[in-house]
Order: structure tokens, then C-alpha cells, then sequence
């Protein structure tokens, strides 16, 4: 090699060892950036769950509620008796849910 070639891979050496030093922690921002989106995904996935859950609760449950309360003639404490109904349910579902994607 003459002298121009030598000093040209030294340069390129120096180089890519610059990039090295560059190249990790970028390396480990990126993996931070990817663990992020996958939790973030995740709760994503977790809230859809849970809205799904409500809805097969809405779609049943509630209707229950709602036609027992029409049925009758209702005092206020009825209704917010059926309101309390309807909150415990309703947590119930979702608390069983977060147990569920809790145990995945």
C-alpha cells in the first residue's frame, strides 16, 4: 500500500470506529423505543378487551336491568337502586377482564 492508501484506511478505521461509538447508544434507544410501542400496543389491545366486554354486558346485562325497571312503576330509589345494579356490574366486568389480561 503506498502512504495515500494507508492514510485513507486509517481515516475509514477511524471512521467506523466513530460510527461504532455512535451506533450503540442508538442501538439502545431504539429498543427502548420498540419495548415502549409494544407495552403501548398492549394496553391498547387491553383496552379494547374491556371496551368489548362492556358492550356484551351493555347488549345483555343492562337491557335486563332497563326492561325490569320499565316494567314496574319505579320510585327513585328503584332507579338508583338499579343504577347501583348497574355500577357493580359493570365494574365486575371490567375487574374480571383486568384479571384476565393480568394472568396472560
Amino acid at each position: 500500500m503506498n502512504s495515500q492508501s494507508e492514510k485513507l484506511a486509517v481515516d475509514i478505521r477511524a471512521a467506523l470506529g466513530s460510527l461504532n461509538n455512535y451506533a450503540e447508544p442508538v442501538v439502545a434507544l431504539v429498543r427502548q423505543l420498540v419495548d415502549r410501542v409494544e407495552k403501548a400496543e398492549a394496553r391498547v389491545t387491553e383496552l379494547e378487551k374491556g371496551i368489548e366486554c362492556a358492550i356484551v354486558w351493555i347488549d345483555g346485562d343492562l337491557r335486563e336491568i332497563i326492561r325490569d325497571a320499565g316494567n314496574q312503576i319505579c320510585s327513585y330509589n328503584d332507579l338508583y337502586e338499579s343504577a347501583d345494579k348497574i355500577e357493580r356490574l359493570l365494574s365486575e366486568a371490567l375487574g374480571q377482564q383486568a384479571e384476565k389480561a393480568g394472568g396472560e
